[in-house]
């Protein structure tokens, strides 16, 4: 059985390095898109799920419909659109750039996060703002003066050693797979914050 997985989960690799190498933009963004959508997902589910905590039992009997149905897919969509179409073809061209022009990994780090981050936060703030109908009346500046500087260091403390590794040991068609990957996770972080 162990074989078989490990049989399985070999050939999964094989084909994603396939696909990286014959189309790595469209691939990316496939992956991206899937992932992100999944954090929002799950992001929902736990904004849903702390809500809950401090609702009557009464009005909870109300609300019984299964978790599926409760969802806002429209909010899932978007989420993954963003990721799909805007983060990782962006990211995918930055790493190269880093890539070719910078040379030490904490040079490459110190402009990751420097830069990218706070305009890539800054980019899901607005989109999500935008989304929701709440991007009137400069509450996209309200939300990235109120919001971008604790969100940024709540991603350094995330980030920072992510990309030093990433950019340490990960062959570059795949740093974009290993930030999707931690992503799952801080993206559910930032879906909430993005509220």
């Amino acid at each position: 059985m162990a074989t078989m997985a490990m049989s399985a989960g070999r050939n999964m690799f094989q084909a994603y390095s396939a696909a990286l190498q014959s189309r790595p933009v469209v691939t990316k963004m496939v992956t991206s898109t899937v992932l992100s959508g999944i954090s929002e997902c799950a992001a929902q589910l736990i904004i849903e799920r702390a809500a809950r905590k401090n609702v009557s039992p009464q009005v909870l009997q109300q609300q019984q419909a299964p978790w599926y149905q409760r969802l806002n897919y429209g909010r899932i969509a978007a989420f993954a659109a963003f990721g799909g179409l805007f983060f990782a073809p962006v990211t995918h061209y930055w790493y190269q750039i880093l890539q070719n022009r910078l040379g030490s990994v904490g040079t490459r780090v110190l402009a990751d996060q420097a830069l990218f981050a706070p305009l890539a936060i800054s980019a899901t703030f607005a989109y999500m703002l935008t989304y929701d109908g709440k991007a009137r009346g400069g509450a996209v500046q309200r939300k990235i003066r109120n919001d971008l500087a604790p969100t940024l260091k709540m991603n350094w403390t995330v980030w920072v050693p992510t990309q030093a590794v990433n950019f340490l040991f990960v062959p570059l068609p795949f740093r974009v797979l290993v930030v999707n990957s931690v992503g799952l996770v801080w993206n559910v972080f930032l879906a909430m914050a993005a509220r």
